[in-house]
């Protein structure tokens, strides 16, 4: 499933997903907190910054870039994020 990811604890295998608790996808979501989990998210995995004080303003560029793109993306698909 896109947005899944598996993590392991122990021997077992535990699913984990990008939803938040009041079922707002971080990356489609157009809340306030959505967005800013989206832009951490995509400094620290898309741009390999594991603190955002180390980040420079190209890599919050770049973040902020491919936060907007995911929600951009969702429009010109014609998919509504808020029906989510």
């Amino acid at each position: 499933m896109e947005g899944d990811m598996r993590q392991r604890s122990g021997n077992k295998s535990i699913l984990t997903t990008n939803k938040r608790k009041d079922n707002e996808d971080i990356r489609t979501g157009l809340g306030e907190d959505a967005i800013a989990k989206a832009l951490i998210d995509n400094l620290h995995f898309l741009q390999a910054e594991l603190l955002p004080s180390e980040a420079t303003r190209n890599d919050w560029h770049m973040a902020l870039a491919y936060t907007v793109r995911d929600r951009m993306w969702l429009v010109r698909r014609g998919r509504n994020p808020k029906a989510d």
